[in-house]
């Protein structure tokens, strides 16, 4: 019986973790509290005595700092009230004096030396100066308007009082400081000693503590695990087990018991969503059916606004329409709407051109062929108006009909100006004829017909002379620009257009076409200022040469004045390449150069070591030293020859290449040992993720190009430091970049980096030599090999050259046992624009269900919204989108405006057929509605198939051969 309070007490601990953890750290906080004690009792009776010290100083501080604090409020409140006339400023001010004062008077109570005695006396005799002084007339001054007498009390006596007093404050707060640095290092001095006997006694303490936080974690961590698997099972769809002692009564056992419990209701909710699901079918077929209905509704509608619609688009046509073919066809289809004929077709008499409605191609050959003889034909030239004649059917007009059938034929002549006869029109009409008394309106349509014709004939002769004109501009290399005498520009050239990266420069007035010019050219100032010269006439020498600021391609320009009779119209410009003309010059520069250094410096030293060994009697050591000399500068005059003779072969197309697949890898790693080799100063790495890097080439011409770029990257550093070759593999392609702390290229070098003979006009780079050869031949050997060289330079800081070659990889720790088909459809975002809410959720759907991510938008206010969120990959527009808001048309054109949008594409989905305008604003597709929500799937993703943002990659396993 007398152990039942000890089992009592033993239950209530072992309920709770947090109950076990407190019995164990409750020993320990009381050694820590026995053992502490005299430690503890030490250092309060040190902070009592520094304390006691230290609490009249902190206290004196404060009160000096609340008086300087009250002070500036009162000086800023009087400014203020003086300044904005603010009456709550100044009874703020004056309201403050009161608190002044019990402050001063509480300090007089700490007051225990001279100093402090002397502060207050000088604050007191302060405060009755400005409050009882100087406030109130200040005040009574400002009220009665007396403001400048308020500025003079501030200049003479005022502000001076105030600074001193200001000043006197400052000093005092920082004395009363020093004091208490003082105390705090001294108390600092002495807690120190105690701290260090208190530390020895924490590192005792926690090797206790670790000795008890590591039974802890053994009683909660090991079950915590043993869950933690539990509901990974879980997780992962398989049984769970879970292995904690279901008798604890502490938290885990209780978490145990829940997570029994929820397993359970895991798998309770799991049946009720399978029931939900079933429901969601359900209601999807009804869905379905109202889509159906909804589409028997739009087809109807869309059938009333095509019969309002023909009424006008033939006077729409004939007034807009230049393209002859398109004319005659739109012409007979909308004749056959408006004249309700069941076929027709119109006939050029002088030309081939023909275009029918509901007539067969037999058909429409038949009528051309008999038309000149038919005397149908005499007929319409005699009476020069329409006709209709009735006749019975042919056989293949009855179609399944067996009975007599009889047709009206209405034949309508086509006249232009002259009274000369241009097209024939003949129109059919099954049943009921046509009505005589419509043949004036008929002859009405056709003379309308006949003046766009006319028109069209008219606008197709001036179109070709034009073309032909400019056809022939165009074939000119040369850059052309005629510009009238009042500087407005009259034609140009494609060439002159691709020069300075315009689409149109026709009609472009002076002031543009100078700027424009002015910017892409260097010398624009002085060019600009030798047209105007050569327009007012007053030029000599009607040449000018010129640089272009991004290509530094360099052109001549040729004038020459225009006259029509004794009137001048216009001044021609011819704009002349002469960048290869120039850079031969320069080339040969450089070749005379290159051949003076790099050839007679070697030359030189063979020749003066020969003539001493000639001429004197050598030491055999000192004539195999000379050899040896005699012999390194033949060889380095073989290999200039040979980089003269690689470059002139590949130029010409004769060099020959050995191409085998072979480990990229290899051959860079043989090349930077070799370069190592002869540079001490220099560390070479070779960056990869891969062991093998396989491309298709000739072993030794790129270990020649790469070995070119490597040393080009140990010379160009005289200062040593690193060169890192980083190779990559992305796309089917592999990249090569030589990344070296050098030197580096001006950016004026950058674009004749690759010329043969060029070099850097630098005298650091004078220095080092060179031929001009090496990255020339680089860039030979490598387009050879269906590459590119690419070069991205920071002068001063160093270069990057980067080569792109075909070809694969292997990558490391990779899976080989299969093929792994990678989609490029699913998280392709595509933004709907649709004010149909219903139709928009069926096409969301729809393309959600085809693993895209479809969003939905009614207007442009919405749209404007989306695209500061995000750019879609794809877009789907309405045209029709509502009364309050802009149509589709207008939104196509804002996002081809926009440079950040002009490439999404744009797949048009609206009811109107108007497919060529679509096409003609930037539509990638464009779908009629109705139609099948599937189509709208298939064609997103052919257009994104076709832009190259879908495909599939093949990762070949297991075949170190393969070819990528």
């Amino acid at each position: 019986m007398e152990f039942r309070p000890l089992a009592r007490i033993n239950k209530y601990f072992h309920k709770s973790l947090a109950r076990q953890y407190i019995f164990l750290m409750g020993h320990l906080v009381v050694a820590l509290v026995i053992l502490a004690a005299v430690l503890l009792s030490s250092l309060h009776y040190l902070n009592e005595y520094y304390s006691s010290q230290n609490k009249a100083l902190e206290r004196k501080e404060a009160l000096a700092t609340e008086i300087n604090k009250e002070f500036t409020s009162v000086f800023l409140d009087i400014r203020g009230y003086i300044a904005f006339g603010n009456k709550a400023l100044k009874d703020q001010a004056v309201g403050l004096e009161p608190e002044i004062r019990s402050h001063i008077r509480e300090f007089k109570k700490y007051a225990d030396n001279r100093s402090d005695r002397e502060f207050i006396e000088e604050v007191e005799e302060f405060s009755d100066y400005y409050f009882i002084t100087t406030l109130p007339k200040a005040i009574e001054d400002y009220e009665s308007d007396h403001v400048e007498e308020v500025v003079n009390t501030a200049n003479t006596q005022a502000t001076a009082r105030l600074q001193a007093f200001q000043k006197e404050l400052d000093d005092y707060l920082e004395i009363n400081e020093d004091l208490l640095d003082e105390s705090f290092e001294h108390l600092t001095k002495m807690q120190t000693y105690i701290q260090i006997g208190f530390i020895l006694f924490v590192l005792i303490l926690l090797l206790v503590f670790q000795r008890v936080t590591r039974l802890m974690f053994k009683r909660i961590g090991q079950p915590l695990s043993q869950l933690a698997a539990a509901a990974n099972d879980v997780a992962s769809g398989r049984k769970a087990t879970i292995e904690v002692d279901t008798n604890r009564v502490d938290e885990l056992g209780i978490l145990s018991h829940a997570f029994n419990k929820m397993v359970q209701s895991i798998k309770e909710k799991e049946q009720n969503l399978i029931s939900q699901n079933e429901e969601l079918v359900a209601q999807q077929d009804e869905l379905q059916a109202q889509q159906y209905e909804l589409e028997n509704t739009l087809e109807i509608l869309k059938s009333n606004e095509e019969r309002v619609k023909n009424r006008n688009s033939l006077v729409n046509t004939l007034s807009n329409s230049l393209d002859k073919q398109g004319l005659l066809e739109s012409t007979v289809l909308h004749m056959c709407r408006i004249i309700e004929a069941d076929s027709g077709i119109i006939a050029l008499v002088e030309e081939e051109a023909v275009a029918s409605f509901g007539v067969s191609r037999a058909g429409m050959d038949q009528f051309k062929e008999h038309l000149s003889n038919s005397g149908y034909m005499e007929r319409l030239k005699a009476e020069n108006k329409p006709f209709i004649i009735k006749r019975e059917s042919q056989a293949f007009e009855k179609g399944f009909h067996t009975s007599t059938m009889y047709l009206s034929d209405l034949y309508l002549p086509i006249f232009l100006t002259g009274e000369r006869l241009f097209a024939v029109m003949v129109f059919s009409r099954f049943g009921e004829p046509f009505e005589k008394r419509l043949i004036e309106e008929y002859s009405a349509l056709g003379q309308n017909i006949g003046i766009a014709l006319d028109k069209v004939n008219h606008y197709e002769k001036s179109e070709e002379e034009r073309v032909l004109n400019q056809d022939i501009l165009d074939t000119i290399k040369e850059g052309v620009q005629l510009i009238g005498t009042d500087g407005r520009i009259l034609q140009v050239n494609k060439q002159l257009c691709e020069m300075f990266n315009a689409t149109e420069l026709t009609n472009t007035p002076w002031q543009q076409w100078t700027s424009l010019m002015q910017e892409a050219i260097v010398e624009g100032e002085k060019f600009i200022e030798f047209v105007g010269i050569e327009l007012d006439g007053n030029l000599e020498d009607h040449h000018f040469i010129y640089t272009m600021k991004r290509s530094r391609q360099i052109y001549k320009v040729y004038t020459e004045n225009l006259f029509r009779g004794k009137d001048k119209f216009g001044t021609i410009l011819v704009h002349r390449n002469i960048t290869k003309e120039f850079e031969v010059d320069q080339m040969k520069s450089e070749f005379v150069s290159t051949v003076s250094h790099e050839l007679r410096t070697p030359l030189a030293s063979i020749l003066g070591f020969t003539e001493l060994m000639i001429n004197r009697d050598l030491k055999a050591e000192r004539q195999k030293k000379y050899l040896n000399t005699i012999y390194q500068e033949a060889k380095r005059l073989t290999a200039l020859i040979n980089d003269f003779l690689d470059v002139q072969r590949m130029e010409a197309g004769k060099q020959t290449y050995e191409k085998n697949y072979l480990n990229l890898l290899e051959v860079i790693d043989k090349v930077i040992d070799l370069q190592q080799i002869n540079a001490p100063n220099h560390k070479i790495e070779l960056e990869s993720d891969f062991k093998v890097v396989q491309v298709l080439g000739d072993r030794e011409k790129l270990g020649q190009a790469f070995t070119n770029l490597v040393s080009n990257a140990v010379k160009y550093s005289p200062s040593g430091g690193n060169v890192t070759v980083t190779v990559k593999a992305e796309n089917n392609k592999v990249l090569v970049s030589v990344k070296d702390e050098g030197l580096g290229i001006p950016e004026d070098a950058m674009a004749n980096l690759f010329t043969k003979f060029y070099r850097v006009d630098n005298s650091d780079r004078r220095k080092i030599g060179g031929t001009g050869l090496g990255l020339a031949i680089v860039q030979e050997i490598i387009k050879a090999h269906e590459g590119e060289i690419h070069v991205n330079s920071q002068y001063g800081k160093g270069s990057t050259f980067t080569v792109i070659l075909p070809g694969g990889t292997k990558p490391l720790n990779e899976d080989r046992d299969k093929f792994k088909n990678i989609h490029g459809r699913d998280g392709y975002k595509v933004l709907v624009i649709e004010d149909d809410q219903s139709l928009a959720e069926l096409m969301t759907e729809e393309l959600n269900g085809s693993g895209f991510q479809a969003f939905h938008s009614k207007n442009d206010v919405e749209t404007k919204s989306f695209l500061k969120k995000f750019i879609p990959d794809a877009i789907v527009l309405d045209i029709l989108l509502g009364d309050e808001s802009v149509n589709g048309w207008e939104i196509m054109n804002i996002l081809k405006r926009n440079e950040k949008t002009r490439h999404i594409p744009i797949i048009v989905s609206t009811a109107l057929d108007e497919k060529a305008k679509g096409f003609q604003l930037g539509a990638h597709d464009f779908l009629v509605k109705p139609y099948q929500q599937s189509r709208l799937s298939a064609a997103i993703m052919q257009t994104l198939t076709k832009m190259g943002k879908v495909g599939q990659i093949l990762i070949p396993e297991n075949d170190e051969h393969s070819k990528t």
